[in-house]
């Protein structure tokens, strides 16, 4: 494969995502619903120049809400051409152990200043996250000491000058629920009814929900021919904690006049008297490394 496409293989496995069995988008157990990187000092860059520090932000999401995670995670140079599961060709870079101690575990680590991106193209993330547990390392095994244990890989390359891709963003107030702003709010746990939350009744019909994403999201491409796309394709996943969403995921195609995303929601036919807390998760990527993700919640109400 070619070192100058445009549409960059990016490798991004979590667990729990592939049994044909359960529903994709229905939140049931701890998954890893995304991740973002950004470069430190830079966060709407995606593509490290050797030599800065990268931030990894990883999306663990639960029924529950999104869990307090550690991990054991290193970071090294990848085969330029990957075939299969992701390995390093050479020493890791950067390894690191965290306890269970953020709802969005970040691993944060510097890429060596003499790292030539012709050569070695493609950096890889690679080991476990932990929902409500710590991370550890034995020897050349990453995993949990204790908790939820999630494996993960992430498959990014540098910027060597002309290849570089910027995150796209949801931007404010991106997303309504039927036809009203969905802003997000603090959660807690336990009884939802009157803290602020949207309340929808278990017995009433579908909801809609909109995503309004902005133009900017969208970066323009390098066109070598007029069958090349002028700029991006994006992809937005969606997740919910309880009830039937339309489906898992919305394309947004390079030459839609608007990113816009509209999808129905089935709420579940019960709910206690207090109301049920279900969460919502939105995954936007661009399919060249970048993302962005948010969240937001409603009250379900009998």
């Amino acid at each position: 494969m070619s070192r100058r496409i445009r549409y960059w293989p990016l490798l991004l496995t979590f667990a729990g995502c592939g049994d044909p069995i359960k529903r994709v988008e229905l939140i049931e157990e701890p998954r890893v619903l995304g991740a973002r990187a950004e470069v430190m000092g830079d966060p709407t860059r995606a593509t490290p120049r050797p030599g800065e520090t990268l931030q990894v932000r990883w999306l663990v999401a639960a029924p529950e809400g999104d869990p307090v995670s550690g991990f054991a995670l290193r970071a090294c140079s990848t085969p330029r051409e990957s075939r299969g599961l992701l390995r390093c060709d050479s020493p890791p870079f950067a390894s690191e152990v965290s306890d269970a101690v953020s709802e969005n575990p970040r691993f944060d680590f510097r890429l060596p200043a003499d790292l030539e991106p012709l050569a070695h193209p493609r950096i890889g993330i690679l080991g476990s996250l932990c929902a409500h547990g710590s991370g550890r390392i034995a020897g050349d095994s990453l995993g949990c000491g204790a908790g939820f244990e999630l494996p993960v890989s992430l498959d990014l390359f540098l910027d060597d000058g002309e290849l570089r891709n910027s995150n796209p963003s949801f931007g404010a107030d991106p997303i309504e629920l039927d036809e009203g702003l969905w802003v997000a709010e603090a959660l807690g746990s336990g009884a939802c009814s009157g803290l602020g939350l949207p309340e929808v009744s278990a017995s009433g019909g579908q909801h809609q929900i909109s995503i309004v994403i902005p133009d900017s999201a969208r970066e323009p491409l390098l066109q070598r021919n007029a069958a090349d796309p002028s700029r991006e394709s994006l992809r937005v996943a969606h997740f919910a904690s309880a009830g039937e969403l339309e489906r898992p995921f919305s394309e947004i195609l390079p030459d839609a006049s608007e990113a816009l995303v509209s999808l129905s929601w089935q709420p579940p036919k019960t709910a206690p008297a207090e109301g049920q807390l279900v969460r919502f998760w939105f995954v936007l990527r661009d399919l060249r490394g970048g993302s962005d993700f948010v969240e937001r919640a409603l009250c379900l109400l009998p």
